[in-house]
C-alpha cells in the first residue's frame, strides 16, 4: 500500500478542484527547515512538529474552522460545540 507524506498530502488536495479550499495541517516529525519550507510551498498552510503540545495544534485547528465560518474570532475565543 502506498503512503503519501505531507507534502504530497499538500499537493493533492490542491490541485483537485473539490479540495483545493480545505486548509492542510502537517502534523508530524519534521525535523528539518528545507523539510518545514517545502511543505508550505507545495501548499500546507501550517507545519507542526512532533511532539507538540496538544493546545498547540488545537489553537490551530480553531483558527482554520472560525476561518471556514466565515468569522475572525481568535482561536481561544471559539467554542467546541460542547459549552
Amino acid at each position: 500500500m502506498y503512503h503519501a507524506g505531507g507534502v504530497q498530502l499538500a499537493v493533492g488536495v490542491i490541485v483537485e478542484a473539490l479540495t483545493r479550499h480545505i486548509p492542510v495541517i502537517i502534523y508530524g516529525a519534521v525535523e528539518a527547515r528545507d523539510s518545514r519550507n517545502e511543505a508550505l510551498r507545495n501548499g500546507a498552510v501550517e507545519v507542526l512538529s512532533e511532539p507538540g503540545l496538544p493546545a498547540d495544534l488545537t489553537d490551530v485547528l480553531r483558527e482554520y474552522l472560525a476561518k471556514s465560518q466565515g468569522t475572525s474570532r481568535k482561536p481561544d475565543a471559539v467554542t467546541t460545540g460542547s459549552e
